[in-house]
């Protein structure tokens, strides 16, 4: 039953790490949601009727009420991406409807990806995180583990030029 927020710049992660979260759930037999946030909120449906109308689920046929059924049996986690989407004016009801989530399934765990925004996704006692840009130096100490003598050649390239500099600096190099 965590509360996670995860926050960082574009381009940081944010999507891969939920991505790792479900497959991390799968190995273990659990069960993880990942919902497109500003989706789910703009169809204002319950969370079960938002997954089962995905194309994934309808080609296999699941409904909201397997889905539900599915809940029963185990642990699950819902894994929201993308609040920072979500224009001001919508925010409120986004909060409505992470408040209803948790209040409905108190026990799953729920983790809320972001940027930066005016407001703070509502999970009252979460943990938050902030995926922090490598290091110029921890970039280049993992390119030279990675291709040994050839990292020279390449920590330059990265050195010399912004844009691969910014993009290089992620920690899901």
């Amino acid at each position: 039953s965590h509360r996670v927020v995860i926050e960082a710049s574009a381009g940081r992660g944010k999507t891969t790490t939920l991505i790792q979260l479900a497959r991390e759930h799968h190995t273990q037999g659990k069960l993880a949601f990942l919902i497109d946030l500003p989706a789910w909120v703009r169809r204002n449906v319950g969370v079960f009727e938002f997954i089962a109308g995905t194309p994934e689920f309808q080609a296999r046929g699941l409904t909201a009420g397997d889905l539900a059924r599915v809940h029963q049996a185990g642990h699950i986690t819902f894994l929201l991406n993308g609040w920072n989407e979500l224009a001001v004016s919508e925010s409120a009801g986004a909060a409505g409807m992470i408040r209803d989530l948790e209040r409905s399934f108190a026990g799953a765990g729920i983790a809320v990806a972001t940027r930066a925004h005016p407001i703070s996704p509502p999970l009252p006692g979460s943990s938050r995180f902030k995926i922090q840009p490598l290091t110029r130096q921890e970039r280049g100490d993992y390119v030279r583990a990675r291709l040994g003598d050839d990292a020279e050649r390449l920590n330059e390239q990265l050195r010399s030029d912004p844009v691969l500099d910014e993009l290089t600096r992620t920690p899901m190099i």
